[in-house]
């Protein structure tokens, strides 16, 4: 919810939810964009992508949704997007493994072209500042609260 209450309202072109879950993140991204021509959503779970597509299904008319039964980690079948959003995984099991997330941030920047925007949340104590200037990115940090914080990079 952090997150999508500090998406800038009017993004605009293709873009994509990494780990989207059951849609919540696009639902809220959709309703506060509607510049937005395409937007591909990835989830390594076949159950919370069907339950995303079921409620994004009345905006399917509207905008280009593609629903990718994928593992992010593997990289992205997309590129040269101008926006990603997502509230990567950080456990394996019940162990905290950061390594996940900065899977997703490499992935997402990856399929970010020059002057492409990255938004995400995490917990606030996990150090994905450094992956995303390793990455080619800058990065600030632009809201804070109940132990997350939400990041916005512009791909370099």
């Amino acid at each position: 919810r952090l997150l999508a209450e500090h998406l800038p309202a009017g993004l605009a072109g293709r873009g994509a939810d990494l780990g989207a879950g059951y849609g919540y993140l696009s639902r809220e991204l959709l309703a506060h964009s509607p510049k937005v021509a395409e937007l591909h959503l990835f989830d390594a779970e076949a159950k919370a992508l069907g339950a995303a597509e079921r409620n994004l299904a009345g905006r399917a008319g509207d905008i280009a949704l593609q629903f990718h039964w994928a593992d992010a980690t593997a990289g992205l079948p997309v590129s040269q997007l101008d926006f990603v959003v997502m509230n990567p995984p950080f456990h394996a099991g019940r162990e905290a493994v950061s390594a996940l997330g900065r899977v997703f941030v490499r992935a997402a920047l990856d399929a970010l072209k020059p002057g492409g925007r990255l938004f995400m949340v995490a917990n606030r104590h996990l150090p994905y500042e450094s992956e995303i200037r390793n990455s080619g990115g800058r990065v600030e940090s632009t809201a804070e609260g109940g132990g997350f914080k939400v990041l916005c990079s512009v791909k370099l």
